[in-house]
């Protein structure tokens, strides 16, 4: 299978600690979230949810800026504990596909067989469906700040 077309996999992980939050605490989803501190504190945005951003909302932004941007936002605080988990079980699915390589900070995943996503019904968001686990606190509340 030599010959068997290839592909290169670009995983947008930038939302990433929002997307945790909202696959743990249903409650948040379709709701803009905010991760990285109470509004009006010192800080800065950590991640922003993908409705969030509707709003303007972006990664290093002041948590002030946040608020005046989008005044309904669901604002907690980091858990990088459940993010490194998450991103573990994520590089894991991703490396039964094809060796991970490193350059740097940013991690790729060369040549997936085309075979191997068919077999996934031809979509990369099947990849990992039902694969990632929820955080094994998942009976607890979410820490919103308000």
């Amino acid at each position: 299978m030599s010959g068997e077309p290839r592909a290169i996999l670009h995983v947008d992980l930038d939302a990433f600690f929002a997307a945790v939050e909202q696959r743990d605490h249903p409650e948040l989803r379709g709701r803009p979230v905010i991760v990285g501190g109470r509004p009006g504190e010192r800080g800065v945005v950590s991640a922003a949810s993908y409705e969030a951003r509707r709003y303007g909302v972006r990664s290093a932004m002041p948590l002030r800026t946040a608020e005046r941007l989008c005044p309904d936002g669901v604002f907690v605080p980091v858990d990088g504990r459940r993010y490194v988990a998450a991103s573990r079980a994520v590089m894991a699915i991703l490396g039964r596909f094809t060796p991970p390589r490193q350059s740097g900070q940013k991690i790729t995943f060369h040549g997936i067989r085309l075979h191997r996503l068919r077999q996934h019904g031809g979509s990369l968001l099947n990849l990992g469906r039902g694969q990632l686990p929820a955080s094994r606190d998942r009976g607890s509340k979410v820490r919103e700040y308000r």
